[in-house]
């Protein structure tokens, strides 16, 4: 069977190999956007600790479905 679109929220689902009842996660990580963003704060001048802002936003991660 297909599964239709997931989304970020976690979903109940039967797996099509056992019948069993799961619920989905999705977790996000570092991708090249934030690490684009990562490097143009440094070149605009945010030098400490304010260039890694994007590392602790999730709107400039990637999202991971599992």
């Amino acid at each position: 069977t297909t599964m239709g679109p997931l989304s970020e929220h976690p979903m109940q689902c039967v797996c099509s190999r056992c019948g069993a009842l799961i619920v989905t996660r999705t977790e996000k990580e570092a991708g090249v956007v934030t690490w684009l963003l990562c490097g143009g704060l440094i070149l605009i001048g945010c030098w400490l600790c304010c260039c890694f802002i994007p590392f602790c936003i999730d709107g400039a991660k990637v999202r991971e479905k599992f």
